[in-house]
């Protein structure tokens, strides 16, 4: 009988363990995210003064190369017209090439000074080391300047 008992105990023992230690997240873990906060006077290699600012958030899912990504503009003159938007290699002080391209559709907004667009689209792995090596940053061009009008380095957020 008192090895049944010891038994019982242990059983119950292991199985508080088990239930104890069940905290899997059945959602999984958090996405990967990025901001970039955007101004003409970052723009390279000719600084834009226009004043037109914004910023970019981007989520990336774990195991995931799929990025959503919004961008808002804010301070576009009536004369302009927000066009593209991509992420770019290169750090702070320079410009580079083209890494992603956004596929940007901006819509303007009510006051007719802001423009904002969104979407998802695929980022391959070498994008993610750039970003983590703060050698990536999101341009956002316009009709009047074709080489960009406002801009930021992308940052993974903790």
């Amino acid at each position: 009988m008192r090895m049944l008992r010891h038994f019982a105990l242990m059983s119950l023992a292991v199985g508080l363990t088990v239930a104890a230690c069940d905290d899997d997240d059945e959602t999984g873990p958090s996405p990967r995210q990025f901001t970039a906060t955007l101004a003409g006077t970052n723009e390279r290699p000719t600084p834009v003064t226009t004043g037109v600012t914004g910023t970019a958030t981007m989520s990336v899912p774990n195991n995931s190369n799929q990025m959503t990504w919004t961008i808002n503009v804010a301070n576009v003159p009536a004369n302009d017209t927000i066009t593209v938007a991509h992420i770019h290699k290169g750090v702070a002080d320079s410009a580079g090439g083209i890494v992603v391209d956004f596929q940007a559709n901006f819509t303007r907004g009510g006051n007719g000074t802001t423009a904002t667009a969104s979407g998802t689209t695929a980022v391959p792995d070498s994008v993610f080391t750039l970003i983590s090596g703060n050698r990536a940053y999101v341009n956002v061009h316009s009709r009047r300047f074709g080489g960009g009008v406002t801009r930021g380095q992308v940052v993974q957020q903790p």
